[in-house]
């Protein structure tokens, strides 16, 4: 009897031995974010065993990376760690992250698997334009705000984005504006509903309303066609998808922004007659009108002259 228990024992062992030697090592279950993310906030890991006692505050960071900068890492509970950023990223970063050498689990067994993780904040991607596409009829020179997720190389812009002008039978390149010349049209536009919303669009002022916090930094360029718009026309601002940064990264996804340009500029005088061939009514009010927006300065100095002369 002693024997069968002896025997018994040592298949017990075994197997256990046998279980232990098949189980797997411990390794990254998840690593977030990955890809190309806009307004990364947290870096998170979590792995497929316990990794530390939970609530031990001397626990070391499982792994290391070049995006975290002033950032503090906790343990969130055995298997997962997290990595909270002092502020969004920006966009346009490439960041990367490895385990640390040696990385073992609760148990001491050597963390296996995938050591390097990787994503980016995306590259030029645009964030808002003003003029907004459909908001109205655009001038014939026309300069556009854009705010970008990741400042592009001008040849990129070159290459990948041009101006659709309808009844022109080739792509107008787009010009890039100096930066004193951007500087110049914002504060002009200080007070104008449409720069606001994209300055707060860009991260570059709080939002007026509502407590939506405000995203990373933006840049913001000035563009303007190279050629003259056709007064009535219409036209198309094309952003491809591989506009680039100088890193590398592109916007990744195209897009496409619909104007209609303003009919070209006539005023038309307008009284009341006994009949069309008759003078104007002295007696009714006689009506100036304008196809587009003029100076109340300009409009005040108009005179009515008559064929004497008098005014």
């Amino acid at each position: 009897m002693a024997k069968i228990w002896r025997v018994a024992g040592l298949g017990i062992a075994a197997a256990a031995a046998a279980v232990a030697v098949s189980a797997p090592a411990p390794r990254v279950e998840l690593f977030s974010p990955t890809g190309a993310v806009p307004r990364v906030e947290q870096i998170k890991v979590r792995f497929t065993t316990p990794m530390v006692a939970f609530g031990d505050p001397r626990l070391p960071a499982p792994v290391a990376g070049t995006c975290s900068a002033g950032a503090t890492g906790r343990w969130t509970d055995a298997q997962s760690y997290a990595i909270d950023l002092p502020a969004p990223l920006a966009g346009g970063r490439r960041c990367s992250y490895a385990l640390v050498a040696g990385l073992k689990d609760a148990a001491g067994a050597l963390v296996g698997g995938p050591r390097q993780f990787s994503f980016t904040t995306g590259g030029p991607s645009v964030r808002a334009i003003a003029p907004q596409s459909g908001s109205g009829d655009i001038e014939e020179d026309q300069v556009f705000l854009v705010a970008l997720n990741a400042p592009p190389t001008p040849a990129s812009i070159a290459a990948h984005a041009a101006c659709l002008i309808d009844g022109v039978g080739e792509a107008v390149p787009l010009d890039l504006l100096p930066a004193a010349e951007v500087d110049r049209v914002l504060k002009a536009g200080a007070g104008e509903w449409r720069v606001q919303g994209l300055l707060e669009k860009a991260g570059w002022k709080k939002p007026a309303y509502g407590d939506e916090p405000v995203p990373p930094r933006a840049t913001i360029l000035g563009l303007k066609c190279r050629r003259a718009l056709p007064a009535g026309g219409k036209l198309t601002i094309s952003w491809g998808r591989d506009v680039a940064s100088a890193n590398g990264l592109t916007a990744g996804d195209a897009n496409r922004f619909d104007y209609k340009v303003r009919q070209a500029f006539a005023a038309r005088f307008e009284c009341s007659r006994v009949n069309a061939a008759a003078a104007c009514s002295p007696l009714q009010s006689m009506k100036l009108s304008f196809t587009g927006e003029v100076p109340v300065a300009q409009a005040l100095a108009v005179r009515l002259v008559a064929p004497d002369g008098q005014r």
